[in-house]
């Protein structure tokens, strides 16, 4: 027994081996390597691919003649098509939200071919916390189709939050209320 878990475990090391050595080969010396840039300086957006599109939403852009100033939220969302080597084309504005989302990184998921945008924050320091969730659909061309507002799921609202799904549901776990006070509270809502 002993001798046939050393094998399965050497074999499954030569395979992940094998395939990480494959992985680099196919795509140059570096694992990780820059292939382009965000028409813009931005962050504390989310991020999320459907179809044959990744996309952009939100977060912040930071001004290039006020470099000290805070960053400014924004409603913008862009796409990119993702090309037959994996690259991402060209960034291309598409749908913006009704409202700038800031803190949306652990925020914004997909189910199926819907995304999702769940609370966030209508600037960077003392911001209003939505307690609502954004949702839209790209067309077959990446376009978003106009964006839907849920029903409030928090009096106060939060921002930094992080939703997960399991089928059929989406899960708001903590994040941060206007005073900076951290919240203990986890809401679930089902998807239909």
């Amino acid at each position: 027994m002993l001798n046939n878990t050393i094998v399965s475990r050497s074999f499954v090391v030569a395979a992940l081996l094998l395939a990480c050595a494959v992985g680099v080969r196919a795509q140059g010396s570096q694992f990780i390597y820059r292939a382009g840039d965000l028409p813009a300086k931005r962050g504390f957006g989310g991020a999320a691919v459907m179809g044959d599109f990744a996309y952009y939403f939100g977060g912040s852009y930071e001004k290039a003649e006020a470099k000290a100033a805070a960053p400014i939220p924004t409603a913008s969302v862009i796409k990119a098509a993702v090309l037959p080597d994996g690259r991402l084309g060209p960034w291309q504005e598409t749908t913006p939200m009704p409202q700038p989302r800031h803190y949306i990184e652990n925020a914004t998921l997909v189910l199926d071919d819907v995304v999702y945008i769940v609370g966030g924050s209508s600037k960077t320091l003392q911001g209003k916390r939505y307690n609502t969730a954004l949702y839209s659909r790209p067309l077959p061309n990446g376009t978003l189709l106009p964006w839907t507002e849920s029903q409030p799921y928090d009096s106060e609202g939060l921002s930094t939050i992080t939703a997960v799904s399991t089928p059929g549901h989406i899960h708001i776990i903590g994040g941060l209320k206007l005073n900076d006070e951290v919240s203990n509270r986890v809401y679930t809502n089902t998807i239909y």
